[in-house]
């Protein structure tokens, strides 16, 4: 169950909005909406074509070669999760439905938690995703069987795995092996053959290296996003289209080939840099300008006005994420090529100080907590 399909926590939210004044809901209310408008994209086709394909595979017998498992990686922000969470919300076939009292889910998901193995998989999966309780000791030999018993009685006919990346978690070659074959029994299984998505960092890739694997595995890297016409759409999609706001002047430059103002080059490039030419960084940086425009007319008792997005915007969306002072900020500095892209600070030479966004004074750098095996950074 998401957080909004939770009726005790949208209780819980209705009584916090409750003690706000309407003034203080006005930005949040505006940008839930933003965000919850989708940017069309080519490989939304691709995913569709690729589900369609997982779905018509279990019109037949089980075969040992067909294309049952879809990888689909990329890095963070990549936009993986919202591609398939659109991709597959928008597929009736797979909506949940009851059937004599009894819940039946053609689509089951649910992210993968680290530190993770197939026994804990098979847990979470019988407790979170599938309802079912069991003991969180309960051991893989008998975890593994009941869980496959339930994916059938529930009727799942394709199981979806977000950040999958942490079943990998572990050096042991013998739980490696484990964790493929244990994938692969429930694609064939002879009694209830499931279809799988894996979704998750580059790393999710390696799984290719097990043969049981990789003859009935197909996987999907999700490239990178170049600064183009397309990223110009998508900046002037959203603040226009989506924000209903409009496009400062100060990010475009005239196009003698149209006979009008567009988008700029040099803003694009910035971008793109920004946010490491992944799809899922450019759409963050896009709105969180436009969330910068929001506050700015909030501030000014304006909210009924049109407010242009801008270069200020940008670059203060970019220190909201980032935290670098101007000279740091790639949507400012004259040098930004020679500053680090993907959302990152400017590298602290030797461990010394750093200098925080807005200050002069640096500050001790800390050095972070050694990961335990399995665990990922909060």
């Amino acid at each position: 169950m998401s957080a909004l399909d939770n009726p005790a926590r949208r209780r819980a939210v209705e009584r916090l909005r409750s003690f706000m004044a309407p003034e203080d809901l006005f930005v949040p209310d505006r940008m839930a909406r933003i965000r919850e408008r989708y940017l069309e994209l080519a490989r939304d086709d691709e995913f569709d074509s690729r589900v369609k394909k997982l779905k018509t595979g279990t019109f037949g017998a089980v075969d040992d070669k067909e294309a049952s498992i879809l990888i689909i990686v990329g890095e963070s922000h990549a936009g993986k999760s919202s591609l398939i969470e659109r991709g597959l919300g928008r597929d009736r076939s797979l909506d949940s439905y009851q059937e004599d009292g009894k819940p039946k889910m053609p689509l089951a998901k649910m992210s993968v938690f680290a530190p993770a193995s197939l026994r804990n998989f098979a847990v979470d999966g019988l407790n979170l995703m599938l309802g079912y309780p069991v003991k969180q000791d309960m051991k893989r030999t008998v975890a593994m069987p009941k869980f496959r018993d339930k994916l059938e009685e529930r009727e799942v006919m394709i199981l979806w795995l977000d950040e999958a990346q942490n079943l990998l978690k572990t050096d042991n070659p013998l739980e490696l092996d484990i964790l493929a074959n244990g994938i692969v029994s429930l694609v064939q299984n002879a009694r209830w053959p499931i279809r799988i998505i894996l979704s998750g960092l580059p790393e999710l890739e390696r799984l290719m290296a097990f043969e049981q694997i990789k003859n009935r595995a197909e996987l999907w890297p999700l490239g990178k996003v170049a600064p183009g016409p397309t990223m110009k759409s998508w900046v002037e999609e959203i603040i226009e289209g989506h924000a209903e706001m409009t496009v400062s002047h100060d990010i475009k430059e005239f196009d003698e080939m149209k006979n009008t103002m567009v988008v700029a080059d040099d803003f694009v490039a910035r971008l793109a840099y920004a946010a490491g030419e992944n799809f899922g960084s450019v759409m963050r940086l896009i709105r969180t300008a436009v969330h910068s425009g929001l506050t700015e007319l909030e501030k000014q008792g304006e909210l009924s006005s049109v407010v242009s997005v801008g270069k200020g915007d940008f670059a203060a969306a970019y220190r909201t994420i980032v935290g670098v002072p101007n000279a740091q900020n790639i949507f400012l500095a004259p040098n930004w090529r020679d500053l680090p892209g993907a959302l990152a600070r400017l590298p602290d030479a030797d461990g010394g100080p750093t200098v925080e966004a807005g200050s002069t004074t640096p500050t001790a750098a800390k050095k972070p907590k050694p990961l335990r095996a399995g665990e990922r950074r909060k």
